[in-house]
């Protein structure tokens, strides 16, 4: 059997889950600032090389946290080549996140 000792497999993975939700935050506050646009695709977050989104797979990783929890729909378009994955904000959670912080 090989591969990493359970506590640190545990470990790994539980520093891949902060730094996806640490990046899933940068990436809400970049929506409410107006950096990204209400559809975005994610090369734009990794050609803005903004800090805590610089490498692809954690920003994959919390695109994909945002998708799960609503923040974010995901959707294939034709680019002539590869699709590609298009965000849609959904409003609705960022109305919802602002009532429970207290904003309007």
């Amino acid at each position: 059997m090989g591969g990493l000792p359970r506590d640190a497999c545990s470990t790994h993975l539980a520093s891949i889950s902060i730094a996806s939700a640490d990046a899933a935050r940068a990436i809400i506050a970049k929506i409410r600032s107006g950096h990204l646009k209400e559809k975005f695709g994610s090369r734009e977050i990794v050609r803005a090389q903004w800090s805590m989104l610089r490498d692809r797979e954690t920003i994959h990783a919390a695109l994909q946290l945002l998708v799960d929890h609503e923040w974010l729909d995901a959707g294939k378009v034709e680019t002539g080549g590869r699709k590609a994955t298009v965000y849609t904000v959904n409003p609705k959670a960022v109305q919802r996140e602002n009532t429970q912080q207290g904003g309007n």
